[in-house]
Formats: structure tokens, C-alpha cells, sequence
């Protein structure tokens, strides 16, 4: 099940880096200089590099926990996609237009204005929720 997860675990990676390819966000990180959006504590580009560098540890510590057994890895390595996840939703709630009352009725990211990969993301989002459900699975499986 470990090995089911590490698969699944690269499969999200590789839809998410067609994502950042296609949605615009390795564009937007060359942009300068760093900055926060109005009205948001966090910038882009904060949560976007977050996102990666949370995914890519847990990734790491997962292929340790799929070959040397390490639980603590395994476990450290869920905490970690818990974070993942909630930088992803934080980054797809960006993207959406706002309809409140103090709404300009854009997007508060404009790395394409507009464009937004709707079958990218969707795969990403699949192969992610796949990969916690495997993960999960195989850490209460080795629990036991």
C-alpha cells in the first residue's frame, strides 16, 4: 500500500507541475518584486512556495517511510500533506472571482487573466485525494 501511495504521491506532483506550467504560476514567480496582495496577509507566492516545499519534504519523507519503514517518517510525512492541502485550497480560493459586496469581481491573481486550467486541476485535486486516502490507509495499516 506504501508503494500504491509513493505512485499516486508522483502522479499529483507530476499534474501539479503541468499546472503551475499551464496556470501561469512559474511566471508569476519571476515577477518582482515580492508583494502582498491588497487585503490579504498572505502573498501568492508565499502560499504557492509553501505548497511546494511542504509537498516536496512530505514526498521525501514518504519514499523514506516506503523504503527504510521509518513510522515517524510516514507520520511526519501526512502531517505534512494536511499542510499541503490547505495551502492548495488557500491557492484555489485565490483564483476564484469574489461576488461580496466589496468585490471588483476579478480573480485577486492575474497571472493569466482569467485563464485558469480547469482539467489540470481537477487531476491534480483527483490524484491528491487519492494520495491521502493511500496514505492514510497504509500508515493504519502498519500501525496494527
Amino acid at each position: 500500500m506504501a508503494w500504491a501511495a509513493l505512485a499516486a504521491w508522483a502522479v499529483t506532483a507530476g499534474f501539479g507541475l503541468n499546472l503551475a506550467i499551464r496556470g501561469g504560476a512559474i511566471r508569476f514567480l519571476m515577477r518582482s518584486p515580492f508583494r502582498v496582495m491588497y487585503r490579504q496577509g498572505w502573498s501568492h507566492r508565499t502560499l504557492f512556495l509553501g505548497h511546494v516545499t511542504f509537498a516536496v519534504t512530505g514526498l521525501s519523507l514518504w519514499t523514506l517511510y516506503t523504503l527504510r519503514e521509518q513510522l515517524w517518517a510516514g507520520w511526519l510525512a501526512l502531517v505534512l500533506l494536511v499542510l499541503v492541502a490547505a495551502h492548495g485550497l488557500s491557492l484555489v480560493e485565490r483564483w476564484i472571482p469574489g461576488q461580496g459586496k466589496h468585490s471588483t469581481g476579478h480573480s485577486a491573481d492575474h497571472t493569466r487573466r482569467g485563464y485558469f486550467p480547469i482539467l489540470a486541476a481537477t487531476g491534480h485535486v483527483m490524484a491528491a485525494s487519492t494520495t491521502v486516502i493511500l496514505v492514510v490507509i497504509a500508515l493504519l495499516r502498519g500501525f496494527r
